[in-house]
């Protein structure tokens, strides 16, 4: 399951000032939902090769997350239920299509 954003430009066509912008928004919207208390938030320039490869090997983000450029991010459940990537190929990428959610 994939979700995009009205306003926000697809990853490949927004420079790094727009995906910044992006991530700080979806950060502030989490921020502001039940959810926020147990959530974790990562940007991807904070970790390291091997913590990259860790989530990725557990299946929390996708391969072109871990190894890719750009200004990126991901929310994660201390549980592991939820992984929420952002500015992935779309905007939230959810590795886990059978959990629904909405950002407004």
């Amino acid at each position: 399951m994939a979700r995009n954003i009205r306003g926000f430009l697809f990853f490949a066509q927004s420079d790094p000032e727009e995906q910044a912008e992006l991530l700080s928004f979806v950060y502030e919207k989490l921020r502001k939902t039940e959810l926020a208390q147990s959530l974790f938030f990562f940007n991807m320039d904070d970790l390291s090769p091997m913590e990259r490869q860790m989530l990725l090997e557990r299946h929390l983000i996708s391969r072109q997350l871990a190894r890719g450029d750009g200004v990126r991010g991901v929310a994660l459940a201390p549980d592991e239920s939820l992984a929420l990537m952002i500015n992935e190929e779309d905007h939230l990428p959810h590795p886990k299509p059978e959990q629904r959610f909405t950002v407004t």
